[in-house]
């Protein structure tokens, strides 16, 4: 039995630190946001922009802006999604995924889907823009680091993804 209270007491030690770990990593970030004389705005950087589109067939759909000049840098067309580029424009076909079309970014993406050297953590953007009283149609998805995603709308209603894959 001392061993169970031992262990629960350990057990509630260790989360109660790590809560107040996150915490205090939190206010930190929010602090640090906060330092600069420069807008936030200014300094937070979303990454490569598509336009993702909802497709009711994928096969005409790519057949359609294949025609004028976009080629496959991304997707699966099997899997009913592809991304096209033509020159510093991306688009997203979506057959069946996605219920709306959408602004995309991607932290941590630079326009030819690769990997950006510096880049704003999307749990920086979610957190300044929930700040700042944007209102979500979801929380943020994903662990303290690595992949997530959230969506919000702007005052038009038009939808806006933020997906981070790394």
């Amino acid at each position: 039995m001392k061993k169970v209270i031992l262990f629960s007491s350990l057990f509630c030690v260790a989360f109660l630190l790590g809560s107040m770990y996150k915490e205090e990593k939190w206010m930190k970030v929010k602090k640090s946001m906060f330092q600069s004389n420069e807008p936030m705005t200014n300094r937070l950087k979303l990454g490569a922009f598509s336009l993702s589109l909802v497709v009711k067939d994928i096969d005409s759909s790519y057949q359609f802006y294949s025609n004028l000049g976009f080629k496959v840098l991304g997707g699966d067309i099997k899997k009913k999604y592809l991304i096209l580029k033509s020159e510093s424009t991306l688009i997203g076909l979506f057959e069946g995924m996605i219920s709306e079309n959408m602004l995309t970014f991607n932290p941590g993406w630079n326009d030819q889907g690769k990997n950006s050297k510096s880049y704003t953590d999307i749990r920086i953007i979610y957190h300044s823009l929930l700040l700042k009283g944007a209102l979500f149609l979801t929380k943020l998805t994903g662990e303290e680091s690595g992949p997530a995603y959230f969506m919000l709308k702007d005052p038009d209603g038009n939808v806006l993804l933020f997906d981070q894959h790394r």
